[in-house]
């Protein structure tokens, strides 16, 4: 896994873990899922890191789409879209965009 891409899983999982995953609590009630916020967790940080690769794959760079991509969204300005997955029933995962992102990469 690239450099940015590591320091962005250990920064992520840093704001979670010191907010005992409350926020991903808190989101996954308020849509009716299961109490899972490990699963979100989890899940979130594989979505990303697939998207990250395939927009890698396509020449693009997946630093904008990162910089989107925090534990809390009031932190990122541009983001006003949060997309939450159900991965087959095995996890789910969130992904944050922006009113100005026409593609996810």
């Amino acid at each position: 896994m690239p450099d940015i891409m590591k320091q962005w899983e250990c920064e992520f999982r840093k704001a979670a873990k010191a907010d005992n995953l409350a926020l991903f609590r808190n989101h996954l009630l308020k849509l009716g899922l299961p109490d899972e916020p490990e699963s979100l967790l989890h899940g979130t940080i594989q979505i990303v890191q697939a998207c990250c690769t395939y927009a890698k794959l396509d020449s693009h760079s997946p630093a904008g789409f990162l910089a989107l991509q925090k534990y809390n969204p009031a932190e990122v300005e541009d983001a006003r879209y949060a997309f939450t997955f159900d991965l087959c029933g095995k996890a789910f995962a969130r992904v944050l965009l922006s009113a100005a992102k026409t593609e996810i990469i």
